[in-house]
């Protein structure tokens, strides 16, 4: 049995993003298991981080475990349209709007929130969850509201004579600091 949801997010600004987020981290996914939680038919897919460095939020957190809508439990199937779960043995940047509590998808912005470190020809380097190199971040961009494409606005994808090469992990995550992502 399979059962499908929507929903509909919209395009946030990077700085919004950071701001609004308790815990920005860098991190890998140690696993992935759905559970059943409330009724029968609710199902999170419950995803393992191990945290490697933390931007914005508690320092010494190591470890996190966050709850995503939706998995597949004893033949259900449930699944939210636009839901991107970090998949076991990735790594990337995390932007969590909270820590506790019941989110249908816990990261800001959803996929906004999702993004993933590659190893390109300087190092590791950011991307979005859906593999576009991340060339500059533009803090002050903002725009008229609009659906979400998958990018937050300020998180710049498409090369410029100035930025020809993606952003490095290093870079992304010193500019991040730079706008007030600071551990506490």
């Amino acid at each position: 049995l399979s059962e499908g949801r929507t929903g509909t997010i919209e395009r946030v600004a990077l700085a919004d993003m950071l701001n609004g987020s308790e815990l920005v981290f860098h991190g890998s996914v140690e696993s992935s298991q759905s559970v059943g939680v409330g009724d029968v038919d609710d199902i999170v897919t419950r995803v393992r981080f191990q945290v490697l460095d933390v931007i914005k939020g508690p320092a010494a957190l190591r470890q996190l475990d966050l709850d995503f809508g939706g998995g597949e439990l004893g033949g259900l199937v449930l699944s939210y349209s636009d839901m991107s779960v970090p998949s076991v043995g990735e790594e990337g940047v995390y932007f969590v709007e909270r820590v506790s509590g019941q989110l249908l998808n816990p990261l800001y912005g959803w996929a906004q929130g999702h993004l993933l470190v590659r190893q390109g020809a300087r190092g590791k380097e950011i991307h979005t969850y859906d593999l576009r190199p991340v060339y500059d971040l533009q803090p002050g961009l903002a725009s008229a509201p609009e659906l979400s494409a998958g990018t937050a606005q300020g998180i710049v994808t498409v090369k410029t004579w100035s930025r020809r090469r993606p952003m490095t992990l290093n870079a992304f995550k010193a500019r991040l600091r730079q706008m007030g992502g600071a551990t506490q």
